[in-house]
């Protein structure tokens, strides 16, 4: 699974844990067995990625859901069927009614069965359960190399999709470039990115401050036109190859910010000014928009002769 995790996959524990992922996810992709139902009694879209009919009992509630279940098809996007299956899902009734006939009252229930087995009096306070405890904060290591496929849709808007190492060239609409984390497994893809980033504290004394360790990646990849240093669940600090030195922050619960640096390359690219993002900017990923604030640290001003050129084209002194 290591190319997977690279990307961005976190493997749950099959023992511990799988619960509270259950209950956070928008969409489960499973087979046949209980964890799939479980998503469904809990009114969550579900695609069946196996579900073989054979040996299940053919008037059991598993069979049924089964029977009806959207498919996922391997060999289609996946993106699209789990766009569409948000779109038109509506909650399964089956599963709900056969999971329990009394939701919320285990706790009440078992208790008295367990006395009543044991023959001795039920305790006169309530019967509680514990709550399942927060999981262990283990956020990914997104280390592969992306693509990644943009859209300047406005004065301040772009549209951004990434592909996490694609094994071939993505199809649709918009300009593309390569967004690569320092870390990458291979460090030749560092020559070829257009943006490279890390993640970190914006006091780590090992990558230095953020505006010092932008500016020694843009001087140690000359092709690269932008360098972003993501401080904090929603901001990051990004230097351009022209020296201009800007803050991008959004809602930290929304999106990864080195999105929100791939949607600034897209839109320097065309030849604008950073100053000219006093208003903010818009960011789309699929349907969702961020409102990213653009604050100007270092701003330089610069007269480009072909827009369309690379930022590398225009590789300058750095500093501030």
């Amino acid at each position: 699974m290591d190319r997977a995790q690279r990307g961005g996959l976190t493997l749950v524990d099959p023992l511990d844990g799988w619960q509270q992922a259950l209950l956070a996810a928008d969409v489960v992709v499973g087979d046949f067995g209980s964890v799939s139902y479980y998503a469904a009694a809990l009114g969550t879209p579900v695609l069946l990625g196996a579900a073989p009919l054979a040996g299940l009992a053919a008037d059991s509630p598993v069979a049924d859901f089964v029977r009806k279940a959207p498919r996922l098809d391997p060999y289609a996007p996946l993106r699209a069927q789990l766009d569409a299956l948000l779109a038109t899902h509506r909650p399964m009734s089956g599963p709900a009614e056969f999971t329990t006939s009394a939701p919320g009252e285990a706790a009440v229930r078992l208790r008295r069965v367990f006395y009543d087995v044991l023959g001795i009096p039920e305790p006169a306070a309530p019967a509680l359960l514990d709550p399942l405890p927060l999981p262990a904060y283990d956020p990914p290591v997104r280390t592969s190399p992306l693509r990644v496929l943009t859209t300047v849709l406005g004065a301040a808007e772009v549209s951004v999709t990434r592909y996490a190492d694609p094994r071939h060239e993505p199809q649709g609409p918009g300009e593309a470039h390569a967004a690569v984390h320092e870390d990458t497994l291979d460090p030749g893809l560092l020559s070829l990115a257009d943006v490279i980033f890390t993640y970190g504290s914006a006091d780590d004394p090992r990558l230095g401050p953020p505006e010092y360790w932008t500016a020694e990646v843009l001087e140690r990849h000359p092709g690269c036109a932008l360098a972003a240093y993501v401080t904090a669940a929603g901001s990051c600090v990004v230097r351009t190859r022209d020296g201009a030195l800007l803050r991008l922050d959004a809602d930290p619960q929304a999106a990864d910010p080195a999105v929100y640096a791939s949607a600034l390359h897209a839109w320097l690219a065309l030849g604008k000014d950073p100053a000219g993002l006093a208003g903010g900017l818009t960011v789309w990923t699929g349907q969702t928009a961020h409102q990213v604030t653009v604050t100007v640290t270092v701003a330089v001003s610069v007269t480009r002769a072909d827009p369309a050129r690379r930022h590398s084209d225009h590789a300058g002194p750095i500093g501030d």
